[in-house]
């Protein structure tokens, strides 16, 4: 996504029952590239590809349908570092996690 198509993407999500505070979106996207929306007890985390890291995460991406929308996910080993580059307290929380989730699954230059 585009920095510049964030507003026309929240109004077509806020009419499909997403919640989100427009003005916080659009000010976190532009200071971090990153910005969240929710619906129902779920959120989900939209990186705008900025640096080359998330470009190349961006083109390992997996492509998944739910409820007949193509979604785009990284890989577990790109989330990862993500997730250890922003180095927030959760953040590096969830990188734990996902190591524990997906240990067996991992590529690793130990195998």
């Amino acid at each position: 996504m585009d920095r510049n198509n964030i507003s026309d993407f929240l109004k077509k999500a806020k009419k499909e029952g997403f919640k989100f505070s427009e003005e916080k979106c659009v000010k976190m996207a532009k200071e971090t590239g990153v910005f969240q929306i929710n619906y129902g007890d779920f959120h989900i985390d939209f990186i705008i590809a900025s640096i080359d890291l998330e470009k190349e995460a961006f083109k390992r991406k997996r492509i998944i349908r739910l409820h007949n929308i193509k979604a785009f996910f990284p890989t577990p080993e790109d989330l990862i570092l993500l997730k250890i580059i922003s180095g927030r307290p959760q953040d590096l929380l969830d990188a734990e996690n996902i190591v524990l989730r997906h240990k067996e699954k991992l590529d690793s230059f130990l195998s």
